[in-house]
């Protein structure tokens, strides 16, 4: 399998609800090369981030970023990379609802 250049996911989902927005695939490793956060509502926002290893249910520690304040109308970039392993898990939520998430990178065979 060669390495695999895409949009690893893109989600808007429902407020207050933390989704899964992306998953390893087993047997590959991931390197997320842009992830944005765009607010997309003419009122503010919040917005949280978590990644957790293997697959493991939600813990305080796997925030990256935790009800992160959002102008209307703006776009945040998340620091990256950000480098993954095999069945890691990316979730995402909004508080409101009004957050747009896209993240593009690399998967490869591990």
């Amino acid at each position: 399998m060669a390495d695999s250049l895409k949009i690893l996911g893109q989600l808007k989902p429902a407020a207050n609800a933390l989704e899964v927005f992306y998953t390893v695939p087993a047997g590959v490793q991931t390197s997320v090369v842009s992830f944005f956060v765009c607010n997309v509502s003419g009122g503010s926002s919040s917005f949280s981030i978590a990644l957790s290893r293997g697959g493991a249910a939600i813990q305080d520690a796997h925030y990256i970023h935790f009800t992160d304040s959002l102008s209307s109308n703006t776009t945040f970039p998340v620091a990256s990379p950000i480098m993954l392993s095999a069945t890691d898990i990316i979730r995402v939520k909004s508080n409101d609802g009004n957050c747009s998430f896209t993240a593009t990178g690399i998967e490869v065979p591990g």
